[in-house]
């Protein structure tokens, strides 16, 4: 049946773009109902300045992006990056939510 058997690489490769297709679309609907969300909330004054928000919107599509390269050029990313922006991100989430 078939010519050649698929080596294990490439079986995980198709695993793991059947699990990154299906976070991608996960992202995709947060991103839609965030953005319904916001229309909403746009109609009411703003509680407090809005600081924090463009930076984590940059920090988000930087990961989604860098995830993206990954995959498309298979190079391993440098983990202390990794590492380095989710403890940003919760550093951020924690001091915003303190005040």
């Amino acid at each position: 049946m078939n010519l050649r058997a698929p080596i294990a690489s490439e079986l995980r490769l198709v695993i793991v773009g059947m699990k990154a297709s299906h976070d991608l679309e996960r992202v995709g609907d947060e991103a839609t109902s965030i953005a319904r969300r916001a229309i909403k909330l746009s109609a009411e004054p703003p509680l407090k300045p809005y600081i924090d928000l463009p930076r984590m919107a940059s920090m988000a599509q930087e990961m989604l992006r860098d995830a993206s390269t990954v995959f498309c050029t298979s190079t391993r990313p440098r983990p202390w990056r990794c590492a380095s922006a989710t403890s940003r991100s919760t550093t951020s989430t924690a001091s915003s939510t303190a005040s």
